[in-house]
C-alpha cells in the first residue's frame, strides 16, 4: 500500500497562500502486481460546512472503496480562510489533474469519480457541473470527472429553496446575493454533459433537507444524465459509512445501518458506467 499525503501547492504554485495549506493523500494498492493494475480511482471530497474537512468522511470511505478494487485519494481542501472561492474548486481540479497525469504511477485505468459528503458534495457536484469554468480554466486546464457521487449533499444555495446557510456563507464569506445563491444552487448547473451520479440522502436529515438531492436528481433527469437516487426514511445527518469505522457499536440504530447498503449501490452504479 503507498499511503502519501501531497501538498498541492508544491506541485501547482498558483495555490501558494500563507492561510492555507491544501493537501491530497493517496491510498494506492500496491500489494499484488497484477490485480493491482489498471484501477480506476475515487476523489474524495469530506463535508464540514466549508468549516472543517471531517475525518469521518475520509477513511472509513477510503476502506470500502479500497475493498472493491479502487484507488482513492482525500482531498484535505481550504477552510481556514472562508469567503475565498474559488479556491476549493481550483484544488479540486489540480487534484484531478495530479491522478489522471499520474495514471501509470498509481496503476490508475483513467477512469476517477468525484464523491462528496455534505459540503464536500457541494464541492464534488461544483466540480462535475463546472469544472471548466473561467474561474478554473484561467489557472490550469482542468480536466472532467467520469462519474460522481453525493452524499447527503448541499447543493442549494437559496435559504427560502432547502439550502445550508452555513456552508454556502462560509464559502463565500457572506450571504449571497441573488445572483450567487442562482450560480451556487448546483441544480442549475446540470447540463447533458454532467456526469452519471450517483446521490443518496435521509429523509428526515434536519441539517441539509432532503429536497436538496432530490431538486438536483430532477435536474439530472431533465437533462437525460444517468443517475440513481436511494433516499432512506430515517437517519442523522453526517452518517458516512453508517459502520464501525466512524461509529461505537452501539451507537449504530436500526436506522443507520440501514443505509450502509449506499457504500454498495454506489459501486454497482460506477461499475455499470465503466469502472
Amino acid at each position: 500500500m503507498l499511503h502519501e499525503t501531497i501538498y498541492l501547492s508544491d506541485k501547482y504554485s498558483f495555490l501558494k497562500n500563507e492561510k492555507t495549506n491544501p493537501t491530497l493523500t493517496a491510498y494506492v494498492n500496491t500489494g499484488c502486481e497484477n490485480f493491482c493494475k489498471n484501477r480506476p480511482a475515487v476523489l474524495i471530497c469530506p463535508g464540514g460546512a466549508y468549516a472543517f474537512v471531517s475525518p469521518r468522511e475520509a477513511e472509513p470511505a477510503v476502506f470500502h472503496f479500497l475493498q472493491a478494487g479502487y484507488n482513492c485519494f482525500v482531498l484535505d481542501y481550504t477552510v481556514e480562510a472562508t469567503g475565498n472561492f474559488p479556491t476549493q474548486l481550483r484544488e479540486a481540479a489540480c487534484s484531478v489533474d495530479l491522478i489522471k497525469s499520474n495514471k501509470e504511477q498509481w496503476n490508475l485505468n483513467g477512469k476517477l469519480a468525484i464523491i462528496g459528503f455534505s459540503a464536500g458534495g457541494h464541492l464534488a457536484a461544483n466540480y462535475a457541473t463546472m469544472w471548466n469554468c473561467p474561474e478554473v480554466e484561467e489557472v490550469i486546464k482542468s480536466k472532467p470527472v467520469d462519474a460522481c457521487v453525493l452524499s447527503y449533499a448541499v447543493l442549494s444555495a437559496d435559504e427560502n429553496n432547502f439550502a445550508h446557510g452555513c456552508s454556502i456563507k462560509n464559502l463565500l464569506g457572506h450571504d449571497p446575493s441573488e445572483q450567487e445563491k442562482e450560480r451556487f444552487s448546483l441544480q442549475n448547473r446540470v447540463s447533458e454533459n454532467t456526469p452519471p451520479t450517483f446521490l443518496w440522502h435521509t429523509a428526515d436529515d434536519i441539517c441539509v433537507p432532503v429536497e436538496n438531492t432530490l431538486m438536483y436528481a430532477a435536474a439530472l433527469s431533465a437533462n437525460k444524465v444517468p443517475f440513481e437516487v436511494h433516499i432512506y426514511p430515517k437517519g442523522e445527518h453526517g452518517i458516512s459509512t453508517g459502520d464501525e469505522l466512524c461509529f461505537s457499536k452501539n451507537q449504530i440504530t436500526e436506522d443507520i445501518k440501514h443505509t450502509q447498503n449506499w457504500i454498495n449501490h454506489s459501486i454497482e452504479f460506477l461499475n455499470k458506467y465503466g469502472f
